[in-house]
């Protein structure tokens, strides 16, 4: 295990799927001035049969068994169990979180569903993690399920400086859509929007794993490395979130990160992040006409998405300098 005089140590079981959010909580922690260090974790992203499952589980549990005991407090990213991580972070010696960007079911999921709440709810309160996460819709998710959890709702982290701020170089009229295919993405909008735009002249693309084929749109059916996803929403023009629902978007903040305007459903997770007079936010998600409204906008009067990434920078390190304060100061 890693040493270093930190109090806060980060936990990370899917060291591929989630090193660009390790990355913007780092640069988080280091513009508030919290030390944190990394704990060696095993790779939790498991394919194959139940022998290799088994044994992923097996490291886990013996990972965060080390770093309970050596650390004061840690910061696991994802919850590699579900809700039984209840159990599996249970401490008397040391404070932790466990962050659930999606505490209910968006795709396939181990360890969300009534056994493991139930058991989480026989479990001792103050020896259970607290559960951190990135929305209210997720924090009234968790409280719906587990009424007695400890919850502490901050905001997404961001890297310290946008990699781009848009301008000449980005393509014209080039909607793309980012990111694994999951049952809450809206298929029947996309099969209206996309013919509709390239009637308009638009370019439409979709990048990412498990996608099908829809009509008026180029699908990329395949995992983007962080470089070529970066690349994308560098080029782009807009960033589509077809979503009929979602707790919080990574990839949004990604995009915000690449200085890519984003349109979507106008939930209260991206009213905080663009503002509530940005013209990228949908009211009827239903009606594809109101996409090509708010597309059509946002293509005419280019926003300044470097400003309004700074805003978000400054709140979102007000939530983590509080978690900090808050639930820091004892461990």
């Amino acid at each position: 295990m890693t040493q270093a005089p930190a109090a806060l140590g980060i936990y990370n079981p899917l060291p591929a799927a989630l090193a660009h959010y390790c990355r913007e909580l780092s640069d988080t922690f280091s513009r508030i001035g919290t030390d944190v260090f990394f704990h060696d974790a095993a790779n939790g992203e498991v394919s194959g049969g139940s022998t290799s499952r088994l044994r992923s589980l097996g490291n886990h549990l013996r990972d965060v068994r080390i770093s309970k005991r050596n650390t004061p407090a840690t910061l696991c990213v994802w919850p590699l169990t579900g809700w039984w991580e209840n159990l599996v972070w249970a401490s008397a010696s040391s404070d932790n979180f466990v962050i659930f960007h999606d505490p209910e079911k968006l795709r396939r999921q181990f360890g969300l569903g009534g056994a493991p709440i139930f058991a989480s709810k026989l479990a001792p309160r103050a020896l259970k993690p607290s559960i951190i996460t990135h929305s209210g819709a997720a924090t009234l998710s968790v409280r719906m399920q587990l009424p007695r959890a400890r919850i502490v709702e901050v905001r997404h982290p961001i890297v310290s400086q946008n990699t781009s701020t848009g301008g000449t170089d980005r393509d014209k009229q080039h909607a793309v859509v980012v990111g694994q295919w999951k049952p809450a993405r809206d298929l029947r909008l996309l099969a209206e929007l996309g013919p509709a735009l390239r009637k308009r002249g638009w370019r439409t693309s979709i990048f990412g794993r498990g996608w099908p084929a829809i009509a008026g749109w180029d699908v990329d059916s395949r995992f983007l490395s962080e470089d070529e996803l970066d690349g994308v929403l560098r080029k782009a023009s807009v960033l589509v979130l077809p979503y009929s629902f979602y707790f919080q978007s990574g990839v949004a903040i990604r995009a915000l990160e690449n200085g890519c305007p984003v349109v979507g459903g106008g939930t209260p997770f991206l009213t905080d992040l663009f503002g509530e007079d940005y013209s990228g936010l949908i009211t009827d998600v239903k009606r594809s006409g109101v996409w090509l409204d708010a597309l059509t906008a946002i293509s005419s009067n280019p926003v300044n998405i470097e400003q309004i990434a700074d805003s978000y920078r400054q709140r979102s390190d007000q939530d983590w300098t509080n978690f900090g304060t808050d639930q820091l100061a004892e461990a």
